[in-house]
């Protein structure tokens, strides 16, 4: 969801864990994939959610008051191209001349690390699990990437797994003391589209912003070669709705963000 909303310069959205039925749907890590849209607006990925979501679809609308938008500077911020930096910087910038209260926001201990065992330790064990019959049957089929992650969940132990639950966990952005926010800006992947009009699955974990695994969503600026520069806003579980009605008012305050990728924390 981030990588090709990011690069594409169009919407994307992942919404709340298990809003919609993943019947269907081939599994890589249950436990953390979600079922998400991409689209060329944020009033089509919400008729859509609607719909799917078993409710009426309402008429478009923005907040009752100007968003109040935390700047999340992540783990990996020091990592980032220097355009993504800067188009993070300068959307708090405008957003925050345009109305929205912008401040700035550090997450807590807790979301440390959270890229490696999600990508890592629960995404792996996770594939390894879900892809057993065609390891078995159609292994030479498999890309070399996807058996670099059955091997590796293969050795990792149930108890890895579970410790990497408990240990660390998810942690859910309501728990973790930062309700005074509507939504988190921040990067929505540490480097810009490399080609245009191509979006190839060449990227390392550590590429996607760690807070991505709780969940996200995006803007978009241009970085070299004219290409997307994604920006995430996160908001919390269970409000698609605010997400849905601030990304509106920040895409009618301010015209240089164009494309999003709009998600919920868990």
């Amino acid at each position: 969801m981030l990588r090709p909303s990011s690069y594409c310069g169009i919407f994307g959205y992942k919404p709340t864990y298990n809003m919609f039925n993943k019947a269907g749907a081939k599994p890589a890590a249950e436990s953390i994939d979600t079922i998400g849209w991409l689209a060329r607006s944020i009033d089509d990925i919400a008729l859509l959610t609607a719909v799917l979501g078993g409710q009426t679809p309402q008429p478009p609308r923005g907040p009752a008051a100007a968003p109040r938008i935390g700047l999340c500077r992540t783990e990996l911020w020091d990592s980032a191209q220097a355009e993504t930096k800067a188009a993070v910087e300068t959307a708090a910038d405008q957003l925050g001349k345009a109305g929205a209260t912008v401040r700035e926001i550090a997450l807590p201990q807790a979301f440390a690390g959270l890229p490696g065992l999600a990508r890592g330790t629960i995404n792996h064990f996770e594939r390894a699990a879900c892809m057993a019959f065609e390891w078995d049957h159609h292994r030479e089929a498999l890309s070399p990437q996807m058996r670099r992650y059955v091997e590796s969940g293969q050795k990792t132990s149930r108890e890895e797994y579970v410790a990497a639950w408990r240990g660390r966990g998810m942690p859910r952005l309501a728990a973790e003391g930062v309700r005074g926010f509507d939504v988190l800006l921040c990067l929505r992947a540490r480097r810009s589209a490399k080609r245009p009009r191509v979006y190839r699955r060449s990227w390392h974990a550590s590429d996607v912003d760690g807070v991505a695994y709780a969940g996200h969503d995006a803007a978009d600026h241009r970085g070299p070669n004219d290409l997307p520069v994604g920006i995430q806003l996160i908001a919390q579980r269970y409000d698609d709705d605010r997400l849905f009605a601030a990304a509106r008012w920040i895409g009618s305050a301010s015209g240089c963000l164009s494309g999003w990728a709009l998600g919920v924390d868990g």
